[in-house]
């Protein structure tokens, strides 16, 4: 783990090295730095797709443009544009956008199937898991007036709705705490919290969705997430393992770390003890910037029988 100077230089940069800090740590990191994590080749559906990184800071504005260049990528649906003055909440966020392009690249994952989303938000992904013609769509939120984005989406896009095959997906709005599993689902899809997430431990969620999840799952259900590499995804595929389901990756995508990242020193202890314990694969740099990979995992639930006898 660095000192101090090294973390108060990051705090100051924002995020960003310098020319000593990058190329020391472009010696570590440039041998992970176009790797995703990848399972035996014969347990995959298909290769797991990557985007490219994102040659933009991720700042409000940008995330702004993402809720306005939604429908030139997804079908020509379109997210209700936020209301309140603090409506920035609601733009989507690269975990949101990279969730989003899972279901828009694996429909397969969710047709025919009853879904649950925690937390809908703005509804990016609802909307393609209607599209992906799912028997039914079961979005959560905390408060119910945090469903009106979701609402609003809805009735924006019910021209296009009209024209998909089939008798189109049930909707329903349930208000609900995030860790209260109360319902049953084929397929459960989220975007659990890490850097904010409020607990002593950051993976707190993850771990949390990884073992409450299997009861709410039917058989042969499918558990479906977005998080960073600074969360450290391999230790999530062996979690998921240990909790009797079939993991990988399905989808991967670079972006420029966020700069609320940079303001919180403890995160960037716990970011730079994991680069150096995983050999550089929490984040990597590139023009002095550092890089997160956010992944999207597809965790199959596995037959399990628990051995009763002494």
């Amino acid at each position: 783990m660095r000192g101090s100077a090294f973390i108060a230089g990051r705090v100051a940069g924002r995020c960003q090295l310098t020319a000593a800090e990058a190329a020391a740590a472009s010696l570590a990191a440039s041998a992970v730095a176009s790797k995703a994590v990848y399972h035996d080749p014969t347990v995959l559906r298909k290769a797991p797709m990557h985007h490219q990184l994102v040659e933009a800071d991720i700042t409000k504005e940008w995330r702004r443009a993402q809720l306005e260049a939604f429908p030139s990528k997804y079908h020509g649906y379109r997210l209700a544009v936020p209301e309140s003055a603090s409506g920035d909440d609601w733009f989507p966020t690269p975990h949101g956008i990279t969730c989003t392009d899972a279901c828009f690249a694996f429909p397969e994952i969710f047709r025919g199937k009853d879904v649950v989303e925690l937390g809908g938000g703005i509804g990016n992904q609802t909307i393609l898991l209607i599209h992906a013609q799912a028997r039914s769509v079961t979005v959560t939120e905390i408060d119910d007036s945090r469903h009106n984005q979701n609402r609003a989406m809805l009735e924006l896009n019910k021209g296009l709705l009209h024209n998909l095959d089939g008798t189109g997906s049930v909707v329903t709005y349930i208000v609900q705490d995030w860790m209260r599993f109360k319902f049953r689902a084929d397929v459960i899809i989220t975007n659990p919290p890490f850097c904010m997430s409020g607990q002593p431990r950051r993976r707190h969620f993850i771990d949390a969705l990884c073992h409450l999840s299997r009861d709410a799952l039917t058989e042969d259900g499918k558990l479906v997430f977005s998080q960073s590499s600074m969360a450290d995804v391999e230790q999530t595929l062996q979690t998921l393992k240990e909790y009797a389901f079939d993991a990988k990756i399905i989808l991967s995508a670079d972006f420029y770390w966020r700069d609320y990242y940079a303001k919180d020193e403890k995160f960037l202890e716990e970011v730079d003890e994991l680069q150096q314990r995983t050999g550089g694969k929490a984040y990597y740099t590139k023009g002095g910037k550092r890089v997160e990979r956010i992944y999207v995992v597809e965790a199959t639930k596995k037959p399990f029988e628990p051995n009763l006898k002494h």
